[in-house]
């Protein structure tokens, strides 16, 4: 989610944010406007002031996008919870973050323009904005010590077996690197070999003549979903796969 990276890119070490009036955080008892940035399944749930280990009764489950009044405590940047008024007017905390597998899940912060707005923001060239999107796609990255996905076949079956791949591989398999190795062909990845893989992932996968695509009425390098197929659970698994690869 690059908006989520965004939001993570642009939070300190302490948590302060960049505002759009140029501030890096809000004054400690302001009531500003605030943002769910994140939250579980179930969305994220309000607790007691007065008792952080409290769910507040009879308070909504916020959702990713729900906009809220908050302000920060006297603690600033080093505050945990962020104080929140509810349509109701009770007041309760939610927390700020929270840390997953060594990194900090940002779950609430200010609302702020996204980084890649250009009507908000006509000073930042394009290559900055390219570089911030690139370090936070990396800073979710699984480091190659901590597991890999090692792609093993012949090179004329590359593109079946990567979609067979994306098929079953669970979301977070697709943070990892991919090393190919074709059989029967000496060599290491070194990243030209992974080159010549995802070539020939796209030309097989997305495959114009094939059962799937076809090329789209507006030029010859275009392509499209093919109409007036049969939508059962083998195409529904490989256009499944076939974004879940493009997005890799």
């Amino acid at each position: 989610d690059v908006r989520r990276a965004s939001w993570r890119r642009l939070l300190g070490p302490r948590g302060a944010l960049a505002w759009e009036n140029g501030k890096t955080s809000p004054r400690a008892g302001d009531w500003v406007d605030h943002v769910v940035v994140s939250c579980g399944a179930f969305g994220l749930g309000v607790v007691e002031p007065e008792n952080p280990a409290r769910p507040m009764a009879g308070a909504p489950r916020l959702q990713a996008g729900d906009v809220l009044e908050g302000r920060i405590g006297e603690e600033g940047d080093d505050a945990t919870h962020v104080r929140v008024r509810l349509d109701d007017g009770r007041e309760g905390l939610v927390p700020r973050s929270r840390d997953e597998e060594g990194k900090r899940r940002v779950l609430v912060a200010p609302k702020a323009s996204a980084p890649d707005a250009a009507s908000r923001r006509p000073d930042v060239p394009f290559s900055q904005k390219l570089e911030t999107l690139r370090a936070a796609c990396a800073s979710l990255a699984v480091p190659w010590e901590e597991g890999h996905v090692d792609v093993r076949c012949r090179r004329e079956d590359v593109a079946s077996a990567a979609s067979a791949l994306a098929a079953a591989l669970p979301a977070r398999d697709f943070r990892k690197i991919w090393r190919f190795d074709f059989l029967d062909e000496p060599g290491m990845d070194a990243g030209g070999l992974a080159r010549e893989a995802w070539a020939a992932v796209a030309a097989g996968i997305f495959d114009p003549s094939g059962p799937r695509w076809r090329l789209a009425a507006v030029d010859d390098a275009t392509i499209q979903v093919r109409p007036r197929q049969k939508y059962d659970a083998a195409a529904r698994r490989d256009y499944r796969a076939a974004g879940r690869l493009a997005a890799k």
